[in-house]
């Protein structure tokens, strides 16, 4: 396994995490506008992260 793919699950981890909790805020919060504005900041970090972590891993790490 790679240094590129294990940053990108780690991102999507952390990405899947971040969307899950901000999903549960927004169950909370009463205004339409901000439960999809909080919805779509979540599936940004799930597509953000793994991307972000498939780039940075091996600048961080090494590898190919």
């Amino acid at each position: 396994m790679s240094v590129s793919l294990i940053g990108a699950l780690i991102g999507l981890v952390i990405g899947v995490a971040d969307f899950l909790v901000l999903r549960l805020v927004a169950d909370r919060v009463e205004m339409p506008e901000t439960k999809r504005v909080l919805t779509l900041a979540g599936l940004a970090q799930v597509v953000i992260l793994p991307v972000a972590g498939w780039l940075l891993a091996p600048m961080l790490f090494g590898g190919e």
